[in-house]
């Protein structure tokens, strides 16, 4: 089983999971974030400084799991930031009809799809193909092969970032001496692995809120449609907590993630942290105390969120449309009681965390990268014929054992 190497770069923190899809589902043999603050400020990326952090990923030791990992193939995680989508069908002649559908017939299709014209300042990611058709009229989900055939339509969706962001981006991952194979954007990893859970919904908004950045993202039937972020996110809490104590930052993170918001009354009511401020005053910090703190920070959270996601939401009428069920990733998900103010600020909306389910990443800061696990499936899509294969051995090895919903988004190129 080949081994597929994916890499995230977040605000603060570079991530990796090794591993495969087998049966619809993502299967982790390695999962690990590297700390790195401050490596993406507001779309401002040091290339030298975050080369040299994805450098340190080349090769990977787990002396507590007994493994060895050389990466040097990997697929990218990109931001959601401008992402578009367009629709667009094109079909191709078969090169040997009697021989059925073959790579080079799909290859040849998709092909067609990429060398459409693009909006200024727009670049392709990817092609997600929805349909193949055949010359009788069949249809398929996945690419039809061996089926007999002269012709072979696709019905695409074609994945577009602003061309500075999905540049930077490559560049960094290039200057540390990967080879790029697939790349995909945030939100359809999200909703890959989503998709592979029969109790999510297939339609919904999710939200991703990252260390510095959250993402909202129209979700139709499985697919992406539209994204918008803002400069907000968990690091943002923590900074504010910290400042409010005199804690440290990593004092003050734990302090978040450990307690998070808990308005309930109880009698026993101990010091959660001491911290000092800088005039020398000490704090002591009681759940009360941190509880207004959140409060006050997600006030304006509050806002800019129901602004944005009126904003995202505005070309999309009708009913159906209007309670969605909002779906969280993201490591800023984790906080303890935001559903409590989620439920404020987007009353009538159901709320669902997604804690991923594959042992070895359970935790959703950890969502992105396994769905483009399961992405990297043999599809029809760009890089169908490059993987990201991360050679692995271990320290001491072991014997073998034996109908699309209509959108205002679906604009022809």
């Amino acid at each position: 089983m080949d081994i597929i190497g994916c890499l995230e770069i977040g605000s603060d923190a570079l991530r990796v999971v090794l591993g495969y899809e087998l049966g619809g589902e993502p299967v982790v043999v390695y999962a690990h974030e590297a700390a790195h603050p401050g490596l993406v400020k507001e779309d401002q990326i040091n290339l030298n400084e975050l080369s040299a952090a994805l450098a340190g990923f080349h090769n990977i030791t787990d002396p507590a799991r007994k493994i060895t990992v050389s990466l040097t193939n990997v697929n990218l995680v990109l931001p959601s930031a401008g992402f578009k989508v367009y629709v667009n069908e094109k079909s191709t002649a078969i090169v040997n009809p009697e021989m059925g559908v073959e790579k080079i017939d799909v290859t040849n299709v998709i092909s067609l799809v990429t060398q459409q014209l693009l909006p200024p300042g727009l670049s392709l990611v990817d092609v997600i193909p929805d349909q193949f058709i055949l010359a009788d009229g069949s249809v398929y989900g996945n690419p039809p092969l061996g089926k007999k055939t002269t012709s072979l339509e696709v019905k695409a969706k074609v994945h577009c970032l602003p061309t500075e962001i999905k540049d930077v981006y490559n560049k960094a991952v290039s200057l540390a001496g990967y080879r790029v194979n697939k790349q995909a954007v945030s939100a359809y990893c999200a909703a890959k692995l989503i998709a592979s859970y029969k109790d999510m919904p297939r339609t919904y908004i999710l939200l991703d809120i990252g260390s510095r950045v959250t993402t909202l993202s129209f979700i139709g039937e499985g697919s992406p449609y539209s994204s918008l972020y803002f400069y907000q996110g968990g690091a943002n809490l923590s900074e504010k907590i910290a400042s409010a104590f005199g804690l440290d930052f990593a004092a003050a993170e734990e302090l978040k993630v450990k307690y998070g918001y808990d308005p309930r009354l109880i009698s026993y009511n101990p010091d959660l942290a001491t911290g000092q401020k800088e005039d020398g005053t000490v704090t002591h910090v009681k759940q009360a105390d941190l509880n207004q703190v959140i409060e006050e920070y997600f006030q304006g959270y509050a806002a800019t969120l129901s602004n944005c996601l009126a904003t995202l939401m505005k070309d999309y009428g009708g009913a159906e449309y209007a309670h969605l069920p909002l779906l969280l990733v993201g490591g800023g998900s984790k906080l303890a009681g935001l559903e409590l103010f989620l439920s404020k600020i987007l009353p009538g909306r159901e709320l669902l965390p997604v804690i991923p389910r594959s042992i070895g990443a359970r935790d959703p800061k950890y969502a992105n990268l396994l769905g483009l696990l399961l992405g990297c499936k043999y599809s029809g899509s760009l890089a169908d014929n490059q993987r990201g294969v991360a050679p692995l051995s271990r320290t001491q090895p072991k014997k073998d054992k034996g109908k699309r919903r209509p959108s205002p988004e679906d604009d022809a190129l």
